[in-house]
């Protein structure tokens, strides 16, 4: 983790860093700390999918399927071919489903 946040004094405008430091705090697993980062790699280049695949896979970590699918739903945007994507925000779906919600609570 030093070496990423080292990386990240030194260049504090490059997404990927961040994208990176936030799959080690998947690891660890430190989710809170994955969003922060998957939301600094996002603000810096909007067009990254990674960003937006591992915010949405922490967020359904942490159960939060409807931020989930709608950051899938980001990623699908910017990347409609990407099969893991769409399964991804599937398996999400039916998570919330299952979770008994409100139908309107189901995209």
């Amino acid at each position: 983790m030093k070496h990423y946040t080292e990386a990240i004094k030194r260049n504090p405008k490059d997404a990927k860093l961040y994208s990176n430091q936030a799959a080690c705090y998947t690891k660890l697993p430190e989710f809170r700390m994955t969003l922060k980062d998957c939301e600094e790699c996002i603000q810096l280049e909007l067009t990254f999918i990674k960003g937006y695949t591992q915010k949405a896979a922490a967020l359904e970590v942490l159960k939060d399927y409807t931020k989930a699918m709608d950051v899938y739903q980001k990623a699908l945007d910017l990347d409609s071919s990407c099969k893991e994507v769409a399964a991804s925000y599937q398996h999400c779906m039916m998570a919330q489903y299952n979770r008994h919600d409100s139908p309107e609570d189901v995209k």
